[in-house]
């Protein structure tokens, strides 16, 4: 893959000032671990749904779950999960099992069940407080002054809560790319881009198809794990390239949208940091959620007029609130203010409206839109000899938006490893 600047994926701005750490992350997967902080679940051995808690070394979540369903020889359908983890670390996270199973120990390579227990609940995504990250710095010397200073700066000022390259695709970053083409019905464009696009990809088979469009030849020289990519060419083959993405699995086919939604939300949160120079400086006509200690949102939504600004403020400030931007979709309305503002200008330059994201024939697809905080909390930060940190975070949130802060290198070498 060639280089990428994290402007591509829509982010930009610091919360810190000063000089960053020489150094880079991921070096390992032992260096990068992060640990679910669950729900307090009931616990009863007559309970329908089996609980299991499991550390993963080197093993992406729905690669997992599909080996997981192949081994006990039921649908993936009858697997949840909590929240999805990348491939790239040791993970631990909990799994929850819908059928009539018991003391599974799965004789898979870098896998280890530390618990299991039945509930009458079931696991669904999302049902966590956060996630612990313990995370070592690759750098040529000791930075640990540096660090903490860095880490004071974030708990006074936040940092802007982005969707890291992992939502976008963190080998090959196109997955917003094609949810626009799939949002302006450009179906056949969104196939090519996704098979290849010359800007990013370098392998030598997607090349080659960019230039001969060959789907047959391309058949042969695409390795086997790419199955949705010969998915994709096998329907071009078919005469069918208008409808091949119908043909990939859903949870796939979301994510383009949601990558797309994810990029509109960086783009716009990076021009407000850009105004404001601050995640914290409420402005009228913004949208503020109250939030836990670990930054996650509640359900209540605050919008600042006038009259409450002041006092909202201070809510923000106090950490005990949130200012949010949008997840746009074809329930969203622009609000008032300068947020209002820069959305507006934003969606005029995609070519995009609200209506966009109810899409026509497809409305599995579609999406009503949402919103996110612009501002990420840093819970119980550490820091240790050989350059390691660890702090927590609310749900859905990334340590690479973290991290970048401690290493301010506006281009993706920081995240080293596959």
């Amino acid at each position: 893959m060639k280089g990428f600047s994290e402007t591509e994926i829509g982010i930009a701005g610091y919360t810190t000032s000063g000089e960053g750490i020489p150094g880079h992350i991921k070096d390992s997967p032992a260096d990068f671990i992060v640990d679910e902080i669950p729900l307090d679940f009931p616990r009863d051995p007559n309970g329908k749904y089996l609980h299991i808690k499991v550390r993963l070394t080197n093993w992406d979540t729905n690669h997992f779950l599909g080996e997981l369903a192949g081994m006990l020889r039921i649908s993936r359908k009858r697997i949840s999960y909590a929240g999805t983890k990348d491939k790239r670390g040791v993970t631990t996270q909990w799994f929850c099992i819908n059928a009539d199973v018991s003391d599974i120990q799965p004789a898979m390579k870098d896998v280890e069940v530390i618990e299991q227990y039945r509930s009458p609940a079931m696991i669904r995504l999302g049902d966590l407080l956060g996630n612990r990250f313990s995370i070592r710095i690759e750098a040529n010397a000791n930075f640990s002054d540096r660090i903490m200073s860095i880490s004071r700066d974030l708990s006074e000022a936040g940092f802007i809560n982005f969707f890291g390259p992992q939502r976008f695709g963190a080998q090959r970053p196109i997955t917003h790319r094609v949810g626009k083409l799939l949002l302006m019905g450009k179906y056949e464009d969104a196939v090519d881009e996704y098979i290849c696009d010359p800007a990013i990809d370098t392998e030598w088979f997607r090349l080659e198809y960019e230039k001969s469009r060959d789907a047959r030849e391309a058949l042969k020289n695409f390795p086997l794990h790419l199955s949705n990519e010969r998915v994709l060419l096998q329907k071009i083959l078919e005469g069918r390239k208008s409808e091949a993405f119908d043909y990939l699995p859903m949870q796939l086919k979301m994510l383009f949208v949601h990558a797309y939604q994810s990029y509109i939300f960086n783009r716009i949160v990076s021009k407000r940091f850009e105004v404001t120079r601050s995640v914290l400086e409420t402005q009228i006509g913004d949208v503020c959620v109250p939030v836990d200690g670990f930054g996650n949102p509640g359900n209540d939504q605050i919008k600042v007029t006038p009259f409450n600004q002041q006092k909202i403020a201070g809510l923000v400030r106090s950490g005990k609130a949130a200012i949010t931007a949008p997840l746009p979709g074809y329930e969203s309305a622009i609000e008032g203010g300068l947020q209002g503002d820069i959305e507006r200008e934003l969606l005029e330059m995609e070519m995009i409206s609200h209506s966009s994201f109810s899409i026509e024939g497809h409305p599995e697809l579609s999406s009503k839109g949402s919103r996110r905080s612009i501002s990420g909390v840093l819970a119980d930060f550490q820091s240790s000899d050989g350059n390691w940190v660890s702090f927590a975070l609310g749900k859905g949130m990334y340590a690479t938006s973290v991290m970048r802060e401690f290493l301010r290198n506006p281009d993706m070498t920081v995240y080293s490893g596959p």
